[in-house]
């Protein structure tokens, strides 16, 4: 690796690291309040859930042992999905009981009809989303109940207006997923190092935004971190906000 990609590797690594403590004292700024919205609880969540994957991506990457590197290109698609759930969550409505559904039709086919435990389990999670979808309605009325959109990580990433991220970075990391051949063959490895930690940093800023404007949690000013890392790694692929 030339010294210059290095030196970029490192300074977004760093930048990497920061998001996430931010991250970390944005939580425990909450005090572990719930939110009375069902989208901010949702939010606080799929936080948590991120910041252990990048916790983790964090200490593989951080022991530059050989062989560890391909490891934690694993953990990048995750957060970028997640992060698609995230800012479609507030910047298209239905989205959360959409979600709902579609997780309800996967979580449906783990189950076996001819056993009796599995009615019951099937009961419980139509039961369950009937419960989501009142509550949202209750709360306002016109509230889509039906979007019609697919069931996939691409209709998500269009509802957050996020396709280009999805289509030149989602798409790429999930041939590691998937175990592509030229993934597999370190094809992908080269054009993957030079931006693995800028994508994650991004989704990063991304989710202390929503942070910053949707819960009364400590974030610091991102403005200086968004510049540092468009000095990096050039623009981001699109404008966050909702």
């Amino acid at each position: 690796m030339q010294e210059s990609q290095q030196s970029i590797e490192k300074a977004s690594f760093e930048l990497l690291q920061e998001l996430h403590e931010f991250g970390v004292q944005a939580l425990n700024s909450l005090g572990g309040k719930q939110s009375s919205g069902l989208e901010q609880n949702y939010l606080v969540a799929s936080t948590k859930h991120i910041w252990q994957i990048v916790f983790g991506y964090i200490n593989i990457r951080g022991q530059k042992l050989q062989g560890l590197d391909y490891a934690s290109k694993l953990l990048v698609r995750p957060v970028i999905e997640s992060t698609f759930y995230l800012v479609a969550t507030f910047r298209t409505p239905g989205f959360l009981l959409w979600k709902a559904k579609c997780e309800m039709k996967e979580e449906k086919k783990l189950l076996n009809p001819a056993e009796p435990a599995a009615q019951l389990q099937m009961k419980k999670i139509e039961d369950d989303i009937e419960l989501l979808k009142q509550k949202l309605l209750e709360r306002d009325s016109s509230y889509p109940i039906n979007l019609l959109k697919p069931c996939t990580v691409r209709a998500a990433a269009e509802m957050a207006d996020l396709e280009i991220l999805y289509k030149y970075q989602y798409a790429i990391y999930c041939k590691y997923t998937h175990a592509a051949l030229r993934a597999m063959a370190g094809g992908f490895d080269e054009m993957t190092s030079e931006r693995d930690n800028g994508v994650l940093s991004w989704c990063l800023i991304v989710i202390l935004d929503l942070f910053a404007r949707k819960l009364p949690a400590v974030v610091p000013n991102l403005q200086p971190y968004y510049d540092r890392l468009s000095k990096l790694h050039g623009h981001p692929p699109t404008d966050s906000q909702s």
